[in-house]
């Protein structure tokens, strides 16, 4: 199925939105406010900012574990505090990364658990019930290990068995709270890879914070930035790149984004600066992390320029240098004087 046949369906609006904590009687602590964005079918958004900068918080209000200071959440223009608990569980789902402790279930009967918002009071799972569940289990890649105990699989394995609960529990919108978090780079990329095709090929509305910015900006239909003044800045990922949008995350900070990597990096701030000439992207960007590394800032202004005239060709101060190591070696030595 396109997805671009879900994308015109609204499920879920804040309106209004203020999340933050009641301290107690007479005194609550605001975390964001007046938030005005929506979720449409067949996207996926993630979250992005800082630790402590609210992303949870606002995660659990929209899900209806935690009630807002102001505003309201509305799925499908109805407000998520009028459905009840079983109804409520039929259009939201929720995958937690504490959530994956289940080490005593095996595969199949944690993503059983899906299907509890449709069971009677036994939660004895019907003949339909179990061709769910497997289609669940198949959608992650996970047959072969659906007899298998949680706690015998990988990281990777048990996020991608909660996100099959997830899919057995046949709802509309999900959330994710770091799905990402403590699972190694191959893990992190399959399992965004999975969550895109969720949203893109079977017309899911998924939300997720994430720490991963490199797979955020490659598979996000939008992102929902969190600065560090407290804003919420929703765009389409590449709108919001181009925009310089992302340097809001971490405003007091010492790191800097730059959108041809589409990463952050450590800002350097050096009176040692060079001028580089280099025609080749791919070698310029390593040269460069080379440089700054050393603690050389490259700019277009700079008196002192190294010509690249390939691999390990380069130009500088009247000579030519073999070498990244001896280009570096001669650079230091030229400040040092």
């Amino acid at each position: 199925m396109d997805g671009n046949q879900h994308i015109e369906k609204r499920v879920l609006r804040l309106e209004g939105l203020t999340v933050g904590y009641h301290i107690n009687k007479h005194t609550t602590r605001e975390v964001l406010s007046n938030l005005n964005v929506e979720l449409r079918q067949g996207e996926l958004i993630c979250m992005l900012g800082a630790n402590g900068a609210g992303k949870s918080t606002l995660l659990r209000t929209i899900s209806g574990v935690q009630h807002p200071l102001a505003g309201s959440v509305k799925i499908n223009g109805r407000d998520v505090n009028e459905y009840g608990r079983r109804e409520l569980s039929q259009l939201i789902s929720l995958v937690y990364t504490d959530n994956t402790l289940a080490g005593g279930l095996t595969v199949e009967e944690l993503v059983g658990l899906g299907r509890q918002p449709y069971t009677g009071f036994f939660g004895r799972l019907s003949e339909d019930d179990h061709r769910i569940v497997s289609e669940a289990i198949a959608a992650v890649c996970l047959t072969h290990k659906a007899a298998d105990y949680v706690s015998c699989l990988s990281d990777g394995e048990r996020q991608k068995a909660m996100i099959a609960r997830a899919l057995a529990q046949e709802t509309p919108i999900i959330i994710l709270d770091e799905p990402t978090a403590f699972l190694d780079v191959a893990s992190r990329i399959e399992t965004m890879k999975l969550l895109h095709n969720l949203a893109f090929n079977n017309g899911k509305a998924i939300i997720l914070s994430s720490h991963d910015i490199s797979q955020s900006l490659m598979l996000a239909s939008r992102l929902w930035l969190i600065t560090g003044d407290g804003q919420l800045i929703d765009g389409v990922t590449e709108d919001l790149v181009l925009d310089g949008a992302l340097n809001r995350l971490f405003p007091d900070r010492d790191v800097t984004f730059d959108p041809t990597i589409g990463d952050f990096f450590a800002s350097t701030d050096s009176h040692r600066v060079v001028k580089l000439a280099c025609h080749e992207p791919l070698l310029c960007h390593w040269l460069t992390n080379a440089l700054n590394r050393n603690n050389i800032i490259t700019t277009d202004d700079a008196d002192i320029a190294v010509e690249v005239l390939g691999r390990n060709k380069f130009v500088f101060d009247g000579k030519q240098i073999t070498g990244i190591s001896s280009l570096l070696s001669a650079l230091k030595q030229h400040f040092a004087d």
